[in-house]
């Protein structure tokens, strides 16, 4: 039954943890990990929170910054890391993982739907508005930097070694190659279906043409052009090696290289710059009232007693104590009435905390325990492992990029 798939997932994570814990893998090991990469994280970020106090991250020079990414930086970063990988072998091994991917997208879309629906009931100003935000965000989460760091510091675990025995460079060695491989799925589906999605494409023609941007490209092409070599170096023998038949590309193979490397650093430096102004925004209403020495917070957009909820998007719970006597929610006019600069509802944050970071760990480890290994077969440990890994993560850190690009929820997603 479901219920007893349910309990078998969630007893094999224990029992993962439970000898994580006791064979010198430790609970405060997996911890320290997890702390120093999202230190790392927040220190980029924090160059560019230093970048935009200096006034060298503003909103244009994020937006230049947001068009490179996409453009340019993440582009090459798919050519250079997938095309030499790609291969039939590769693919075939991989699809569990393109499973999962396919999984945890219709998952998170629908439980979007699902909330932005409720809270439309609530907040009609505010959906459907926010909708593409709360679905992308649910949908798609970091499905590589986060869940590698994790597994790598797990190392030669016996769950993950196996009876095979091979721990040590090649265990790691696979473990990356799988992330990778399985990276360029993640991407062309954000890229074609999440993008899109977050910046409102209604029509079939509106989302041919947001669907086939750059990244989406660079997968298509990376794909094409690395499974043709594949064939090609089967098919003469011996077999020449990619880095000696390219020899003659290596600088431009470089330059790709050098520019891939910029994406994830620009990525953090830009949200750092987006979080730093969205925290400027609340501290001018926080300065309400004004000082007699400065003054400038009373010409601030929104700078009164009820602009702070408007901001964080807790003016809704306050509407009952502004209406006329005798009026109330079901009184035509007063709840319909549509808010074209409605704020998110501040219980939206925890519930995609709750859904993206509880329930989706929990439905990742159905997928992959319930339908991949006792419906499929798949029994090899490492891609159930990381399968499991790529559903589990927060939302993804390009969410910044696609909404600096298309220019909608910038301060919601920061």
């Amino acid at each position: 039954s479901p219920s007893q798939v349910w309990l078998n997932a969630c007893s094999i994570s224990l029992a993962v943890l439970f000898r994580a814990m006791t064979s010198g893998v430790t609970f405060a090991a997996l911890t320290g990990a997890a702390v120093k990469a999202v230190a790392t994280v927040g220190a980029c970020a924090a160059v560019g929170v230093y970048a935009h106090r200096h006034g060298l991250l503003d909103g244009k020079t994020q937006k230049t910054i947001d068009k490179l990414i996409a453009e340019i930086f993440l582009p090459c970063l798919i050519l250079g890391k997938v095309t030499p990988n790609m291969s039939f072998a590769e693919l075939l091994d991989i699809w569990p993982l393109i499973a999962m991917c396919g999984f945890v997208v219709v998952f998170g879309l629908g439980a979007g739907a699902l909330v932005s629906r409720g809270l439309a009931a609530r907040w009609p100003g505010a959906f459907p508005k926010y909708k593409g935000l709360v679905m992308v965000a649910l949908a798609f989460p970091n499905s590589f930097s986060v869940p590698i760091t994790l597994l790598l510091a797990i190392g030669d675990h016996p769950v993950l070694v196996g009876v095979d025995g091979q721990g040590g460079d090649t265990l790691r060695a696979r473990v990356a190659l799988l992330f990778l491989m399985s990276y360029s799925v993640w991407v062309l589906a954000r890229w074609s279906i999440g993008y899109p999605i977050l910046s409102g494409a209604l029509s079939f023609a509106e989302w041919r043409a947001k669907a086939l941007n750059s990244p989406v490209k660079a997968c298509l092409l990376a794909t094409v052009v690395g499974l043709t070599w594949d064939i090609a170096r089967s098919a003469i023998a011996p077999g020449p090696k990619w880095g000696d038949t390219v020899s003659l590309f290596t600088p431009v193979i470089v330059a790709v290289e050098y520019a891939g490397r910029c994406t994830v650093p620009l990525i953090l430096f830009a949200l750092g710059a987006r979080l730093d102004q969205a925290i400027d925004e609340v501290r001018t209403v926080w300065a309400w009232p004004p000082s007699a020495a400065g003054g400038g917070a009373s010409k601030a957009k929104g700078a009164d007693p009820e602009a702070l909820s408007e901001v964080v998007g807790l003016s809704a719970h306050d509407e009952a104590h502004s209406m006329p006597a005798g009026k109330d929610f079901a009184t035509p006019g007063i709840a319909d009435a549509p808010e074209p600069d409605a704020p998110l509802p501040f219980v939206a944050y925890p519930i995609v905390l709750l859904l993206r970071q509880v329930v989706g760990p929990g439905f990742s480890a159905l997928v992959a325990c319930g339908f991949l290994r006792d419906i499929c077969g798949v029994r090899d440990r490492v891609l159930l492992m990381v399968a499991m890994m790529q559903g589990a993560g927060p939302p993804m850190i390009n969410l910044s990029v696609m909404a600096g690009i298309s220019g909608s929820a910038e301060m919601e997603t920061s």
